[in-house]
């Protein structure tokens, strides 16, 4: 689950 989140907010990060 930490990889998931990590990844999420890689993306999130990334499209902002």
């Amino acid at each position: 689950m930490s990889r998931y989140c990590m990844f999420k907010i890689f993306i999130n990060y990334f499209i902002k």
